[in-house]
């Protein structure tokens, strides 16, 4: 994530707190909580997982996209209980990050040393939650900050990530890995209180960033486009991230094994401004996002739809739209299920003051 922009910037570096916060030790089948500081706008928050781990025999087999299948929610609310964050998978974050990224290498999809024996070692996964119009490719921004969470200047008095993590044995398949520890340290990019950034952010206009996933279950064979999916109303989507899983809860080694094709139906305007075939899509992300460094076969299974490209105007208002006025339609190719999740703003509603 890049917060300084070419010429006429709204941040500069000097008014950017970016401090990791102290390494924070996680508790498997428990709600885990992290504080954020409360003293300016929030942009983004990277962060870094530490697995701490031993191989108790030759061989172990890691699952597919094990950390983040181990992740089981990931959120980040504040006192009065808005949610500005919020995955039911943690392979929703896992692809997030690589879309932002362009690269796989920041949250590999297996671990890097589960074969043979041997004593504890230290593995790291890295993740970014840019609240930004993003991802693009590199995590590079060319426009300024236009979305952030207003802590100070919104009378937020507690702002709260909340981790959950299941069965360190779920890492791998025959429960043959013994994980000693999982850490997280996380690294909020703020826009301090009271300095000429975050004035120029308030005189500029701040939006209200909004990430809602669902799980659709059950994804069948049928006719073409015949499975259809609401979208979330209430804020202008800018990004669709999907992930198809098979019936063992695998992303899968064949592309294109759960799902084969989809679409953006307008249903209040009678019309599809979107259809396409699933792999040939995947293959134009490839070239958008990835290039040179990451095979295709690196997040099988996984889209990223930008909304701005299909509408224009900054992606899909869903503002005033009602529930089945757009929706998703889906060509089903086998038993699967549907992890999405829908980045965007909203208003606060008011104007700020510095």
């Amino acid at each position: 994530m890049v917060t300084q922009t070419p010429g006429g910037q709204l941040v500069v570096s000097s008014d950017l707190r970016q401090t990791p916060l102290a390494a924070q030790a996680m508790v498997a089948n428990s709600l885990n909580r992290i504080d954020l500081p409360l003293v300016g706008t929030i942009l983004g928050l990277h962060g870094q997982i530490t697995v701490n781990h031993n191989n108790d025999a030759a061989g172990a087999t890691p699952e597919e996209d094990g950390l983040g299948r181990l992740i089981t929610s990931f959120d980040i609310r504040d006192g009065a209980g808005r949610t500005y964050f919020s995955v039911n998978d943690g392979r929703l974050l896992q692809y997030l990050t690589q879309f932002t990224e362009g690269r796989t290498s920041v949250w590999p999809s297996e671990l890097a040393t589960v074969t043979g024996g041997g004593g504890a070692r230290d593995e790291f996964f890295n993740f970014i939650i840019d609240f930004q119009d993003t991802p693009v490719p590199g995590g590079r921004r060319s426009v300024d900050p236009v979305a952030g969470i207003v802590t100070r200047e919104n009378n937020i008095n507690e702002l709260v990530v909340q981790i959950r993590f299941g069965t360190f044995a779920n890492l791998s398949t025959v429960g043959d890995l013994t994980v000693n520890s999982i850490t997280v340290t996380l690294t909020p990019i703020i826009v301090l209180s009271g300095t000429p950034s975050q004035a120029n952010l308030f005189a500029n206009g701040i939006a209200r960033p909004e990430f809602r996933a669902k799980k659709e279950d059950d994804v069948a064979s049928g006719g073409a486009l015949g499975l259809e999916f609401n979208l979330p109303n209430g804020f202008l989507i800018s990004k669709s991230l999907i992930i198809a899983v098979d019936g063992s809860n695998d992303r899968g080694t064949v592309d294109g094994d759960v799902v084969s094709a989809f679409a953006y139906k307008d249903n209040l305007g009678g019309q599809v401004p979107f259809e396409t075939d699933w792999t040939n899509y995947r293959r134009s992300l490839q070239s958008t996002y990835f290039g040179d460094g990451t095979t295709f076969a690196d997040w099988t299974n996984v889209a990223l739809i930008d909304w701005e490209g299909i509408k224009g105007g900054g992606g899909l208002n869903r503002v005033g739209r009602m529930e089945s006025d757009d929706v998703l339609q889906f060509t089903g190719a086998a038993a699967g299920d549907l992890f999405l999740l829908h980045k965007g703003f909203t208003s606060y509603g008011r104007q700020f003051v510095a």
